[in-house]
């Protein structure tokens, strides 16, 4: 499926058809969003999102939609991409595609078991005084841009916390206020970490001087 007309910059100089400044010709004519990776039919010429020429044989269309031409079997494996328009769409400058989102987009489950009854009401404060904050991104650039920008330096994009134990999950930009709101619960999942790591040891060191005794014997 293509791209929403609504994230290209040049939506601001609407046509007749009322849509998103585009010309028609950058727009799916199954889908009807801005081409992404297009595939040309054999043999009528029209171009369709890879996904939408996938679509059409999944469900068993043999006709182009647009001029009802008979497909040639195999096009969506043998037919190369439209380079030149998928070249051309790239170009085009959009705006972050990462919706806008709030605290309540981070999703935290259940902690581990050690964390204390005060930890635990301290955080459900916090995640409620937390329902407030909206993150966004004022990223603008060329589509061939974003897939680097969503992967590296967006503010929205999804991470999880990095503390063993801990299951939070949520926009990037919102993980500092996470650190700051589940300190207690991060202190204690740390400080059960460390004391497994220390259990871990003393057993090993046990099971090797129990070895050794025995070889002795």
């Amino acid at each position: 499926m293509g791209y929403d007309p609504e994230y290209f910059l040049c939506h601001s100089s609407n046509n007749n058809n009322g849509r998103a400044g585009l010309d028609e010709s950058l727009i799916c004519g199954v889908c009807h969003a801005v081409y992404d990776s297009p595939m040309v039919l054999d043999p009528c010429g029209h171009s369709f999102c890879r996904e939408c020429v996938a679509s059409l044989l999944d469900s068993g269309h043999e006709n182009c939609p647009i001029c009802r031409t008979r497909m040639i079997e195999g096009v969506g494996v043998g037919v190369p991409p439209n380079r030149a328009l998928k070249e051309l769409i790239g170009n085009l400058e959009i705006k972050c595609m990462n919706a806008s989102v709030s605290s309540n987009d981070s999703n935290s489950s259940d902690n581990d078991n050690t964390s204390n009854s005060n930890s635990n009401s301290n955080s459900n404060n916090n995640s409620n005084d937390s329902n407030n904050s909206t993150y966004s991104c004022s990223w603008t650039g060329k589509l061939s841009e974003f897939q680097g920008h969503s992967n590296s330096d967006c503010p929205l994009r999804r991470v999880s916390c990095p503390i063993i134990g801990c299951n939070w999950e949520g926009p990037h930009c919102a993980m500092g206020k996470h650190n700051a709101d589940d300190i207690l619960i991060h202190t204690d999942l740390i400080i059960a970490s460390k004391m497994n790591k220390i259990k871990e040891q003393l057993m090993r060191a046990s099971n090797a001087n129990a070895n050794a005794n025995a070889n002795a014997n």
